[in-house]
């Protein structure tokens, strides 16, 4: 009897015990909720600060591969830096009219050393080989060559190019053509053909209009240059006769207006090539 009435207390003892510690630990649960968010508060003020710190040659490269993923060139990220910082001067053009792309292959432009030098330097190194394998002065044979900037522009008129009202390259130009196909081959940048007519109506049923006889016209000088350069993106238009260089009211300036330009771009997109001024010209 004596035995059970002393376990009797030690099991009151106990459970008495136990409520004290059980109501001391609801006491003490914030504690572990507070801990908590202490824990996670410290591991993201580490991860900001990792962030803090790059590895700028790690975040190069991995810079280039989503570049080379995407079909870009490897500084492309570096031309989206500038651009944010305000620091590259993009030239703004016109819309193109009746703008197509000659994509023959995925491949991006190739790189070469002369990539290296400043683009006043590249574009006047080709101007001056251009006008060595054009024997004569330019201008004689219906080829003009015209650098500002960091632009090109190589000018056929209609004398060598093509006749009235029509959009077919003559035997004489397609030859200049690959002449000048073979010395862009090294040249970075972009390549446009724009194609321009004089005022006159069309008079056939191939062509609408001036509009599609001048990207005619442009399309046949991109397609002899694509055959040459089979890895390089050629943009075309046509303006039909919204921008003359002579004028219309006389056949010798219609002839000049008669034309198509090869614009090629150091290291910018296709932009749309501006009119030179009109030139006077007696009948």
């Amino acid at each position: 009897m004596k035995a059970t009435k002393q376990a009797f207390v030690n099991r009151s003892d106990n459970e008495a015990l136990f409520a004290a510690l059980e109501k001391k630990n609801k006491k003490q649960g914030w504690m572990t909720t507070f801990a908590d968010m202490m824990m996670l508060l410290l591991c993201f003020f580490v991860l900001l600060f990792s962030f803090s710190h790059t590895n700028q040659q790690k975040f190069n490269s991995i810079s280039a591969s989503f570049s080379r993923a995407f079909g870009l060139p490897d500084n492309a990220w570096l031309l989206q830096q500038e651009a944010a910082n305000n620091t590259v001067e993009l030239e703004a053009g016109d819309s193109l009219l009746g703008t197509r792309q000659y994509q023959p292959s995925s491949s991006h432009d190739i790189p070469s050393e002369k990539a290296k030098e400043s683009p006043p330097d590249v574009l006047h190194t080709l101007k001056k080989r251009l006008q060595q394998s054009f024997t004569g002065a330019p201008e004689k044979r219906g080829v003009i060559f015209d650098l500002q900037s960091n632009v090109l522009k190589i000018q056929l008129d209609s004398t060598i190019a093509y006749a009235s009202g029509s959009g077919f390259l003559q035997p004489k130009a397609e030859k200049y053509l690959h002449e000048i196909a073979s010395l862009l081959i090294d040249i970075p940048g972009s390549i446009e053909v724009v194609g321009h007519t004089d005022n006159q109506a069309v008079d056939n049923d191939l062509y609408q209009n001036n509009v599609e006889l001048s990207l005619a016209r442009a399309q046949a000088v991109a397609n002899v240059l694509t055959h040459n350069l089979p890895q390089r993106t050629i943009a075309i238009s046509g303006k039909g006769d919204s921008q003359p260089i002579a004028q219309n009211s006389h056949k010798a300036g219609r002839t000049q207006n008669r034309r198509v330009e090869i614009i090629i771009t150091h290291g910018r997109h296709p932009i749309s090539s501006l009119p030179l001024p009109i030139k006077e010209t007696s009948n």
